[in-house]
């Protein structure tokens, strides 16, 4: 739900043009406007200025000190629009606001449009999921499209609102801070605002830049792309134990299950991915140490070298940002570690009702940064220990896409130090997570792609709403949640089913995935032969 003010303030509007704006400026206290009796307007030729030496707050009831500069130049069809505030306090977000806006169809998300109203409609980038992979928004109307985006080539948050009003609409675009940085002087990075003739047009103007601001590597030359990984046709996704104890598959199950694999695909072009494999998924977190009921340490080694024997790449999943606050030592790694809000008060990640108690309260185990030192180190040490072990191929980190704007240390910057920590020990490793957004390109190649709960389990493919903004760097498989083909079971994940999606669609950053859980081949051998052949087809046209 959009909440708004119930009283009228008295923010000044300013026309330029075909613009019209207003500015407002957020502190960890409070929201200030400008005063329209302090502001100095001057135009020349294309370009406008505001010169505001004095804040108004509580809706124009009281002034206060504070200043305001906005510049706004006209380029072409575009406009690239400059602000700069100072307060006595930590400014934290400034937000612009554009009047009279054409009305269209919002086109940024992943997989669907989305139409908006009177209510409006907020978008927050960066997000892993089904919200804004880059911060740009388009909105497609009867005669071009108009877009929206931060020239900001930091991950740092960006929110935009949009708003029916009569034929027209309301555009909000929202700069956030780091939250580790108290300014109390910020510079926005630049606004561009215009228009363009295909949808198209302007995620390819934004990708070109994202390439350069985070040096991305094309797929093809990416040195954490390990030949191996080049050639995967097909991921199985093969549930080991859930939260509740339940087995779907032993370590000895699971060969089995590739062995009758082998007999119908050649297992070089496999990658298996094995959620569950360390126990019960989630409860157990972080010690991913083999499963006695599983099979054991010796187990898991038989499995991993016969695998191997047969020419599969084994993907094991540990969890980034999270463990069982029971585990020894939590008091230690994990209590200093716990994520917190931009304002500073700590907060949970995720809701999952595990034991169907329908309290929704045991959630993702306890949210820990990834950036804090401590529980980086831990998480670390444990991936190490493991996959020397046990030599894995490849490794899942789960929710590594969660962005948090926590004072304390960066998430996302967490994130790809854990990378580069792991790539140390071993450089040809494929690491992989769920969720994508565009700097991430820069760590993660091969993601999973998200799942939509709102829509009944369909998949959230980041190929969309623009292909080459994704598939130039990285491939993706299908998410956790995708459903058996015998009867939608999505073993360890938290749905129980998705009746939804049980088949990917063939597409060049698309690999088909499989899911396996404990009665899959003996019900659905046929549909599973027929994703098979999906796997040879995606293999012919986009394999070299």
């Amino acid at each position: 739900m959009l909440h708004n003010w119930c009283f009228k303030d008295k923010n000044p509007i300013f026309s330029f043009k075909e613009l019209k704006f207003s500015i407002q400026i957020f502190t960890d206290t409070n929201r200030y406007d400008l005063d329209e009796s302090k502001c100095i307007i001057n135009t020349d030729g294309d370009t406008f200025t505001v010169t505001c030496n004095g804040l108004q707050w509580a809706g124009g009831q009281e002034n206060c000190e504070g200043q305001c500069e906005v510049k706004v130049a006209s380029v072409e069809k575009k406009y690239l629009i400059d602000v700069k505030v100072k307060k006595d306090e930590f400014v934290k977000k400034v937000k612009v606001t554009l009047y009279d806006e054409k009305y269209g169809t919002v086109v940024a998300r992943r997989r669907y449009d989305v139409d908006y109203d009177e209510y409006g409609k907020i978008f927050n980038y960066p997000n892993g999921w089904d919200d804004l992979f880059t911060p740009l928004i388009t909105i497609k109307n009867k005669d071009d499209v108009k877009f929206y985006r931060s020239l900001d080539k930091i991950v740092r948050p960006k929110h935009f609102m949009v708003k029916k009003v009569d034929n027209s609409s309301i555009v909000e675009m929202i700069f956030e801070e780091d939250a580790r940085h108290h300014f109390k002087e910020l510079v926005v990075p630049t606004w561009e605002v215009g228009s363009v003739s295909t949808v198209d047009e302007i995620f390819e103007i934004q990708r070109v830049e994202v390439e350069k601001a985070y040096n991305l590597k094309k797929w093809e030359d990416r040195e954490d792309v390990p030949e191996w990984a080049r050639k995967i046709s097909l991921v199985i996704s093969l549930h080991g134990m859930h939260w509740s104890g339940y087995i779907f598959n032993t370590y000895a199950q699971m060969l089995e299950k590739l062995r009758w694999f082998a007999c119908h695909i050649d297992p070089k072009d496999v990658l298996v991915y094995i959620p569950g494999f360390d126990g019960r998924y989630y409860y157990k977190y972080c010690d991913f140490s083999p499963d006695e009921r599983l099979g054991g340490e010796k187990g898991l080694k038989e499995l991993v070298d016969e695998a191997h024997k047969m020419g599969y790449h084994i993907m094991p999943m540990f969890m980034i940002n999270g463990a069982n606050p029971n585990m020894e030592g939590f008091d230690v790694w994990g209590v200093s570690s716990y994520y917190y809000s931009p304002n500073g008060f700590p907060r949970g990640v995720g809701s999952c009702d595990w034991d169907t108690s329908r309290g929704y309260d045991l959630g993702c185990g306890v949210g820990l940064n990834p950036g804090a030192p401590l529980w980086q180190d831990r998480f670390v040490d444990e991936v190490i220990k493991q996959v020397s072990k046990f030599n894995f191929d490849a490794i899942f980190l789960d929710l590594a896409a969660i962005y948090i704007n926590d004072p304390r240390y960066s998430t996302h910057d967490g994130a790809v130090n854990i990378i580069n920590r792991i790539h140390e020990k071993f450089p040809h490793l494929l690491i992989s997570t769920e969720g994508w957004y565009d700097a991430l390109s820069t760590v993660f190649p091969f993601p999973q792609v998200a799942g939509m709960e709102s829509r009944d389990g369909e998949m959230i493919y980041h190929d969309t709403p623009y292909a080459k903004f994704f598939d130039d760097y990285n491939r993706c498989f299908g998410h956790l949640c995708l459903g058996d083909l015998a009867s939608g079971k999505n073993g360890v994940f938290e749905w129980g089913f998705n009746p939804a999606e049980s088949v990917m669609p063939v597409r060049k950053a698309l690999v088909p995935t499989i899911t396996i859980v404990d009665d899959t081949i003996s019900l659905a051998e046929d549909k599973i032969k027929d994703v098979i052949k999906l796997a040879n087809e995606y293999k012919n046209k986009f394999i070299k």
